[in-house]
């Protein structure tokens, strides 16, 4: 039950404390006497949001209003009441694990001029939520319109409970319902991780496979870009090189071919002055580089040939690299690496 209520510097109140005795309590007066105010109050308590807003309700000159209410409970009323504290301020519940049968709770609620308010249960600052889940256990307002908590299913099945003294029934059966939700829950999770299990195997499968079916070699890549280029330009390629060869080693008065007469010519003056022996040896030497230079160039020319049919391959396959890399953000070597660990994760 209220037995106490202060209040002080809410609207023109500057200070009110009224004491409340078991049983009916009656405050009657004239119209402005202040009654509405006693209700206002009451309702601040239970977390309600002030009309007009906060700022509205301080009395002039002050800084804040503030309302505190004591409660004694026992029996049904201060269970419900523990049970609350223990969901929504467990370290106050805590705090009051010895209490007895019978327990007191102080409600207070403060406006400010600024416009915000602060909730507090036992002079302890408390989130308004909290304030509005323990309220309707202790104070409950009827107007001729208001809603009453009698029409509540749960309060119903509350003071069913009461009457009939099956608070420990109903607390086994909330005990195994939470056991049930919790187990309900884990086995959902758990579903829901086999199906992604189940999902992800099925990626990993795919994308491995995809790997492996792709072929890989390290390297390839460059191979295939040289060789596309070569094809690309076969005609270019191959007649630069034609005309190459025609001046080096197979036109008439190739340079190769000039190059006995050249040697004979420095020989001969070689064996007289041996300061032309390392000009004789160098020349030799430059005609065995051109003729191994030529030999591999002519090999070279003559693998040369225009090829559309290849060259489709070769831009299909990279077309192929190129979308397996963008797919894993990766290069070649990393599609390599890649398909390794898709084989391990699997």
């Amino acid at each position: 039950m209220l037995t106490d209520l202060v209040i002080r510097d809410l609207a023109l109140i500057d200070r009110a404390a009224v004491a409340f005795d078991p049983g009916l309590n009656v405050v009657s007066g004239e119209t402005g006497a202040g009654k509405t105010l006693l209700v206002a109050s009451l309702e601040l308590l239970l977390g309600q949001t002030p009309r007009g807003g906060a700022a509205r309700w301080v009395r002039e000159g002050a800084r804040e209003a503030r309302v505190e209410g004591r409660f004694e409970l026992d029996g049904p009323a201060s269970e419900r009441v523990r049970a609350t504290l223990r969901s929504h301020l467990p370290d106050l519940a805590a705090d009051r694990a010895a209490d007895g049968a019978r327990m007191e709770v102080i409600l207070g609620r403060a406006l400010g001029v600024d416009g915000k308010t602060r909730a507090f249960v036992d002079q302890r600052p408390v989130p308004l939520r909290a304030l509005k889940a323990i309220a309707p256990d202790l104070i409950e307002v009827h107007g001729q319109n208001d809603h009453q908590r009698l029409l509540d299913p749960v309060e119903q099945t509350a003071l069913t409970d009461d009457f009939a003294g099956t608070g420990v029934e109903r607390g086994a059966y909330l005990a195994a319902r939470e056991l049930w939700r919790t187990r309900s829950a884990r086995l959902h999770d758990l579903d829901t991780r086999q199906r992604e299990r189940t999902d992800r195997l099925d990626l990993l499968r795919f994308q491995a496979h995809e790997l492996e079916n792709a072929g890989l070699e390290m390297g390839e890549r460059e191979r295939l870009e040289g060789e596309r280029r070569l094809l690309r330009d076969a005609d270019e390629v191959a007649g630069d090189l034609d005309a190459f060869l025609a001046q080096v080693s197979e036109g008439e008065g190739a340079l190769v071919d000039r190059m006995g007469p050249l040697d004979r010519l420095l020989a001969r003056w070689a064996e007289a002055f041996d300061e032309l022996a390392p000009a004789m040896e160098d020349l030799r030497a430059s005609a065995v580089h051109l003729s191994e230079a030529s030999a591999r160039i002519t090999s070279f020319r003559d693998g040369i040939e225009a090829n559309p049919a290849r060259l489709e391959e070769i831009e299909t396959r990279l077309v192929e690299l190129d979308g397996l890399e963008r797919k894993h953000a990766t290069d070649q070597a990393g599609l390599m690496t890649r398909m390794e660990e898709l084989v391990a994760e699997v």
